[in-house]
């Protein structure tokens, strides 16, 4: 009977260790709630910049954006599921504020805008809140998430520092050289070694229009 006992008492307590490992602490419950925040601002302002965006360089940019950013989102989605949390659906009251001032823009101010907040500032405090919750986070499993993120948010960071130059020196706005008309309107010029050789008469064939020879 004690031994029925005994391991009945076992059984509770794992079932109540277990439970209270998934019970998320109130920092962490301030993560996820971030997190939620920033990839919810990512993906709307990046969606809108596929369509405004005036060159080639913000939209390639955005459109990756779109995708790293809905990925991270779901994974914070499923961790939050699993402790018995939700993940925000939309933007905070600053984050929506920028989202209303780019609504307002197009062209070159938008584009300097989108880069600047969008893809420098939002990212540099992202990588902020990632480094603080890959330490800090009491859920080894959050922590481990942030970690995993950590890279492309650095990626992100200087992808949109190197856009941001672009778009302040006016390079955006010029031809690329390769990968595509940067914006409506622009001839794409084709590189030399691109371009179709002249057409020529197949071998021992006179072309049309050149005298043939009397015998």
């Amino acid at each position: 009977m004690r031994k029925l006992i005994g391991k009945a008492m076992c059984v509770v307590l794992a079932a109540a260790a277990q439970a209270w490992a998934k019970d998320p602490s109130g920092t962490d419950i301030q993560y996820v709630t971030q997190v939620g925040h920033s990839s919810r601002f990512e993906i709307e302002a990046s969606q809108m910049a596929v369509q405004r965006g005036s060159n080639d360089y913000i939209r390639d940019f955005a459109k990756r954006m779109v995708s790293d950013h809905t990925r991270i989102e779901a994974e914070f989605k499923a961790y939050a599921s699993s402790r018995n949390m939700s993940l925000p659906t939309d933007p905070d009251v600053g984050q929506k504020a920028v989202l209303a001032s780019l609504g307002g823009k197009t062209g070159p101010s938008y584009d300097r805008e989108f880069a600047q907040e969008v893809g420098v500032d939002a990212h540099q405090r992202a990588i902020r809140l990632f480094e603080e919750m890959a330490v800090h986070a009491t859920d080894g499993q959050l922590q481990a998430l942030a970690k995993t993120h950590l890279p492309t948010l650095r990626e992100h960071e200087r992808h949109a520092k190197e856009l941001l130059a672009k778009v302040e020196s006016g390079e955006a706005q010029r031809p690329r050289q390769e990968g595509g008309n940067p914006g409506p309107g622009i001839p794409h010029p084709i590189p030399p070694d691109r371009a179709s050789p002249p057409v020529t008469a197949p071998s021992g064939e006179p072309d049309r229009g050149t005298p043939v020879p009397s015998r």
